[in-house]
């Protein structure tokens, strides 16, 4: 009977602690034309809550092909918050309609003016330069050819730089903030469109420094590893920090303009959120908590997509509770539980999902030494499909005649420079590949011939937009199904013929293996591509019949980094063997020497890539001045440093964070303008 009792009373705390985590508040309606009766579809709507509120939220939604548009706002907190939801018309007016959560469904219908679709589309993008300097880039679409871009920056202290008619202009901002940009586009057959978009202009010392303490409200003691959780969806940032054994905590968003709110929160023993709104400035902000601490136990777990399982929506949950607990109640938001400590659970519809874990430990006897319960949102996946033709010359493989090839395509997840692969088909029929089923997110695709195949000595393999090395392919987003994907694959250059040899191996130097089935890729001396083969089961690789010529080679190894190898064949060399080809984890960097100074030492750039700020030592034996230099490729100066005197050894950091990624150069100059040191800087 105690027993009994003890699991009721889990099972209500469990259901208790599920429901404070927050309401769901539901916003839905339709647009209509206000010049016939006609709806109207793939119309923006914007939805946010009002600043001076906790609770922050922004999202664009579209209408469908009905006029309707429906957005699920989850853990919405019990008391009243004002969400503000807004559209343009033709005439580039906003029409607002706002309502409480606790008015849940709010219903907001909007009757303007909408011009049909004639043909045009304006969209555009943008991202920083260097500092205040920012690109707009033309996404625009149109059915016959663009023949004018007109921009306004929303920047009128920047006086005639304002405005701009380039179809991909900059624009150097007056100062860091948000601004409203708006592109107006006309085409050759008289279709004219236009779009505002709110952007935020942001400069690389801009930074916020949230502070504070976490104590326990019955001693007033410090409470370690306390997570606090910082968001703002205005400049899509989220973070999870932790205090120390002193309680304290501490985080850095840089690059934000001033006046953002921002989001400083954290839960109690009883799962209740406290939560604080500051708005950015430059002086740091402290936010405290004093709340109540359970000193046994604490809940917290993650949920990680199993992406690699053919079963959709399929989530790992790991257990990451400490005060060793030995009984483990999950609720995973869709009617399902389990007991295990690290369960895997299938979501069959989608939707956003509030998983519930309590832990609990129990003694000998079954009495609790300590209980705690913790939620979070699960968000299950969209899967899509995606497949292409593959080219080799103007038809696609056996299409449309049989061409005795074998396709084999790979398929990789894309984010940033990481690459992870997730799939491999292998096809003939009419030169068509597909990949089934895949979780939305961003990819490459790699394609070429099996051995074996007809003209698998005529053509090199390829990635989606037609590159033959990774780096130079650009992902793309996977969030609909894609069935145009088309690759064409390079040609070999068949008019090669010669009496040379070149033999060699692949090596991995991570640990000094040799790779088999790696692609080797042959250059000539323009860089041109010519030839492919793959090393064998030793890592072994040839390239027969060459001319005599200056040649490069290089292993491509999706994911991987290597260096060209440069290779040079004539009479006196006809067999070029014991060529290694060095395979890297990470990108390779060089430098270049300097003038001879002993008296000046210039250290190695640390990180090398860079993904915000890197820094590198100075030494020198007397009084100097140093002047330190970021240049692009093509040698445009993007930022300069100067610092005077220096004596000793001091470490130099220099800002990074907000140009493009790409290569750049550190170059390091003495006052008088003598070049002392330069390095390639990799941005990541």
């Amino acid at each position: 009977m105690i027993k009994a009792r003890r699991f009721i009373f889990l099972f209500l705390i469990l259901l208790i602690a599920c429901k404070v985590s927050g309401v769901t508040v539901y916003i839905r309606g339709t647009i209509t034309d206000i010049q016939g009766t006609s709806v109207v579809p793939d119309h923006k709507v914007y939805i946010k809550t009002d600043f001076s509120s906790p609770f922050h939220y922004y999202k664009t939604v579209y209408t469908d092909v009905n006029g309707y548009y429906a957005d699920t706002v989850q853990n919405v907190p019990a008391f009243p918050v004002l969400f503000e939801i807004s559209t343009y018309d033709c005439n580039n007016e906003v029409h607002l309609i706002t309502g409480l959560s606790t008015n849940s469904p709010i219903t907001a219908d909007f009757h303007i003016c909408v011009p049909p679709y004639s043909g045009c589309r304006a969209d555009f993008t943008y991202d920083s330069i260097a500092g205040l300097d920012y690109q707009f880039t033309d996404r625009s679409v149109s059915i016959s050819n663009i023949i004018s871009w007109n921009w306004d920056f929303g920047d009128p202290a920047s006086g005639v730089n304002n405005l701009s008619s380039s179809q991909n202009p900059h624009h150097l901002y007056s100062a860091s903030g948000i601004y409203n940009v708006k592109l107006i586009i006309h085409s050759v057959t008289g279709c004219s469109d236009s779009l505002v978009k709110t952007v935020f202009i942001r400069i690389p010392v801009d930074r916020v420094i949230i502070w504070g303490h976490i104590t326990n409200d019955q001693t007033g003691g410090p409470i370690p590893n306390q997570p606090v959780m910082i968001n703002t969806t205005l400049i899509e940032y989220s973070n999870v920090v932790y205090s120390d054994s002193g309680g304290a905590y501490a985080d850095t968003i840089t690059a934000v303009p001033d006046g953002i709110p921002i989001s400083v929160a954290s839960y109690d023993c009883n799962n209740i959120l406290h939560s604080n709104t500051v708005y950015s400035s430059p002086s740091p902000m402290e936010v405290d908590f004093n709340i109540c601490l359970n000193t046994q136990c604490r809940a917290g777990f993650i949920a990680v997509l199993d992406s690699g399982n053919k079963v959709e929506n399929s989530f790992l949950f790991q257990d990451l509770s400490y005060g060793n607990p030995n009984k483990w109640a999950w609720t995973f938001g869709d009617g399902a539980s389990s007991q295990d400590r690290n369960p895997i659970h299938q979501y069959t519809t989608p939707g956003n999902y509030t998983v519930c874990l309590t832990i609990t430990k129990e003694d000998s006897t079954g009495a609790w030494d300590c209980f705690d319960t913790t939620s979070r949102i699960v968000r299950t996946c969209s899967y899509y499909n995606v497949g292409g033709l593959l080219f080799a010359g103007l038809f696609p493989i056996n299409n449309p005649q049989l061409t005795g090839d074998t396709g084999v395509a790979y398929l990789y997840r894309s984010h940033n420079q990481w690459i992870a692969p997730v799939d491999t088909t292998r096809f003939t029929y009419l030169g068509y590949y597909t990949f089934l089923h895949v979780p939305e997110g961003t990819y490459i695709i790699k394609a070429g011939l099996t051995k074996g195949s007809a003209h698998y000595n005529k053509y090199l393999p390829a990635y989606s937009g037609d590159q033959v090395k990774w780096q130079m392919t650009a992902s793309f987003l996977l969030n609909q199904n894609i069935f145009d994907k088309t690759i064409h694959l390079f040609a070999a250059n068949d008019s090669l013929s010669g009496p040379a040899m070149m033999k060699g191996s692949a090596v991995y130097m991570g640990d000094n293996s040799k790779l088999s089935n790696a692609e080797i890729l042959l250059f000539d001396d323009k860089l041109v591509p010519v030839r492919a083969t793959s090393t064998d089961a030793e890592g072994l690789f040839e390239f027969h019949a060459l001319p005599f010529g200056t040649y490069n080679l290089y292993p491509e190894v999706t994911g991987k980094y290597a260096r060209i190898l440069q290779v040079t064949v004539d009479s006196a060399h006809l067999i070029i063997d014991g060529l290694q080809l060095e395979v890297f984890d990470h990108d390779i960097t060089g430098i270049s020497p300097g003038p001879d100074r002993n008296d000046i030492k210039i250290g190695k750039i640390y990180p090398n890539p860079v993904t915000e700020d890197f820094q590198f030592m100075v030494q020198s034996q007397n009084t100097i001045t140093i002047q330190a230099e970021i240049l692009t490729f093509t040698g445009v100066q993007i930022f300069i440093k100067i610092i005077e005197p220096v004596q000793g050894t001091i470490l130099m950091t220099l800002p990074l964070r907000s140009v493009p990624c790409g290569m750049y150069f550190l170059v390091v100059k003495t006052g008088d303008g003598r070049i002392l040191n330069t390095q390639k800087i990799i941005k990541n």
